[in-house]
């Protein structure tokens, strides 16, 4: 036991004296990355230099602008980037002579991205699990750049331009061809927007737009002219007068100039391929869109739309009857040339131009033809135009205002020739005519019995309509002058009643009232008759009136109404009476009759004996 604890000793002593002759080896130092230089312009070679890492070993590097730390991963903490190359470390955990250009762009990542001036990031990766081992900073000094928009266009045109790193807050001219256009100022970031110049008059092709600093720093872009033309004006008529001019077109060429494929006029372009103030006629050609083009013996092209109007027409009047004479106006036709006016698409006057294209001339209405809209047309067989004629329909009343029995006559014109007019009073159809062949027709009818007021009279022959308004007349009657029976007398049951008669045009009946009250109210009226059409009345044996004493008598008026419901004021109220009297039957009369007799006899039977004792 004492042996086995001797030798556990031993051999702890020997391990101890074994490591305190063997040397610590020493710690691995941090990696580092520089670059020779640490800044430049795109695409400028780089040369990265690194140590500190392990030998012997394959690393990855990337380009980036984003900022990660030492330990973090590619993919994770840097997600844009441009993938530069795998170097190798020597024995030493170094390398040295990785030459890689300044990217353009970062290729690898969810946005693709342009490089620009400013501060971008070398990081060194362990090529399988892309942890960043080593971090380097490199500044991009930015290539003047501009961009002008548009790229393209006519003289005139405005361009705006746009530029970036340029020397910061230095003067800048641009120029176009050569030539100032404007001047500017960059911010302190060497930029500048949106600064705009007028396209110079230049010819046909590529022209360079150019930016310089006062450091030298330039930068160039191409702006490309396109021929174009200014029609003046872009409207007009056959024989009107239209000036050209154009840009963009080949220096010191010949131009033709056509209308619709014709050509009008020629010209030379300038030395910066220019023309201006070509004038030509505006050839006849129906109304409708033409091109003006202009061509220059380069090929190149240039047109606009010129709208030709419809030639110029106008008739007077424009409405009328049949046999209405109606003057025609026209210009803008072709000169010298027939020119045919039709009216509802018949000929009326066939007529020549002259030679500026004009005529004059005239023509009847035909007829038969209703009222209504129709066409009135010129054409030469290019040119054709037209103008609206109304015929118009006409009617006539012999009178607007009457009375019941009044005798109205219509008259009309430019209806349906071989149609039927129908003539309605009041919605109820009173007369019909046949319409001739010149449109007119003549209808009478006498006014129906109705009230005073105004009525609706419509003739129509079912495409033509003409109204009318009547007035019935609202004049009322004359009252009556009351005859019988006089003021006061004493009258049979079965009086007989009589007045003068009333004279009116629309015919009257006469309305008789008898009351126990000379102001006739209502409860006091005991007869009333309305409708009469003679001026008498007899009271009948069913009517007859009761007995009234001379004190209590009875009141009677009437009144005229005639057919236009007009009422007459009342006539005066005349009194009468009705007498007491007894009414005996046949047997009553014939039972005194024989009493009476008996009583004669008796009264000389006893006169005899008297006589015979006396």
């Amino acid at each position: 036991m004492e042996g086995m604890n001797y030798i556990k000793f031993f051999l702890a002593l020997t391990l101890a004296l074994f490591l305190t002759v063997i040397p610590a080896a020493p710690a691995m130092a941090a990696a580092t990355l520089f670059m020779q230089p640490s800044s430049g312009k795109i695409a400028v070679n780089i040369e990265a230099y690194g140590s500190g890492f392990e030998a012997s070993t394959q690393y990855e590097l990337f380009f980036s602008d984003e900022v990660a730390s030492v330990g973090g991963d590619i993919d994770t903490h840097v997600r844009n980037y441009e993938f530069l190359g795998r170097p190798s470390t020597n024995s030493a955990g170094a390398f040295e002579g990785f030459i890689f250009p300044v990217p353009d762009r970062l290729t690898h990542g969810s946005v693709l991205q342009t490089v620009r001036s400013g501060s971008y990031y070398l990081y060194a990766a362990a090529r399988f699990s892309k942890e960043i081992v080593a971090r380097a900073s490199f500044t991009v000094i930015g290539v003047p750049a501009i961009v002008i928009d548009p790229a393209t266009g006519t003289t005139g045109s405005e361009v705006r331009v746009t530029a970036t790193d340029f020397a910061a807050s230095r003067s800048v001219v641009i120029t176009y061809d050569g030539t100032q256009v404007t001047t500017t100022t960059t911010n302190s970031a060497g930029g500048f927007s949106n600064v705009a110049f007028t396209v110079p008059a230049s010819s046909r092709g590529n022209h360079t737009v150019k930016v310089e600093d006062t450091s030298n720093n330039s930068a160039t872009a191409t702006f490309s002219i396109q021929q174009s033309i200014t029609v003046t004006p872009t409207s007009g008529a056959g024989g009107d007068a239209v000036t050209v001019s154009g840009t963009g077109f080949a220096a010191t060429r010949s131009i033709s100039i056509t209308f619709d494929g014709i050509e009008v006029a020629t010209a030379t372009t300038s030395s910066v391929g220019s023309f201006s103030a070509v004038t030509f006629t505006v050839p006849a050609r129906g109304a409708g869109s033409y091109d003006i083009q202009v061509n220059d013996a380069g090929n190149n092209s240039a047109s606009v739309e010129f709208a030709l109007a419809a030639s110029s027409f106008s008739i007077s009047p424009t409405s009328g009857f049949a046999g209405t004479q109606v003057t025609v106006n026209g210009s803008g036709f072709q000169a010298s040339s027939p020119v045919t006016i039709t009216f509802n698409n018949t000929t009326v006057a066939p007529i020549n131009s002259d030679a500026s294209g004009s005529f004059n001339t005239s023509f009847d209405v035909p007829s038969p033809l209703a009222g209504g809209s129709y066409k009135v047309k010129a054409s030469d067989g290019i040119n054709s135009t037209e103008a609206d004629f109304s015929i118009k329909t006409n009617a006539s009343i012999s009178s607007e205002t009457g009375h019941v029995g009044t005798e109205l006559t219509i008259s009309g014109i430019g209806f349906t020739a071989g149609g039927v007019a129908t003539v309605t009073y009041d919605g109820a159809q009173v007369a019909t005519a046949p319409v001739a062949a010149d449109g007119t027709f003549q209808a009478s009818f006498k006014v129906p019995a109705g009230s005073a007021g105004t009525y609706s009279i419509v003739a129509t022959d079912g495409v033509n309509t003409e109204p009318f308004t009547f007035t019935m007349e609202s004049t009322p009657p004359s009252p009556p002058v009351p005859l019988k029976p006089e003021m006061g007398i004493k009258a049979e049951k079965e009086t007989f009643f009589d007045w003068e008669d009333v004279e009116d045009p629309s015919g009257v009946t006469y309305t008789l009232q008898i009351a126990t009250d000379d102001d006739f109210r209502a409860g006091s009226i005991v007869l009333e008759e309305t409708g009469l059409t003679e001026s008498e009345y007899t009271i009948t044996e069913e009517n007859r009136l009761e007995s009234v004493s001379e004190d209590e008598p009875y009141y009677w008026h009437v009144r005229a109404v005639d057919g236009a419901g007009n009422e007459s004021e009342w006539s005066g109220a005349g009194s009468f009476y009705v007498g007491f009297t007894f009414g005996l039957g046949q047997g009553v009369k014939i039972a005194l009759f024989v009493i009476g007799g008996l009583f004669l006899v008796v009264i000389g039977f006893w006169l005899g004996r008297k006589t015979a004792y006396f």
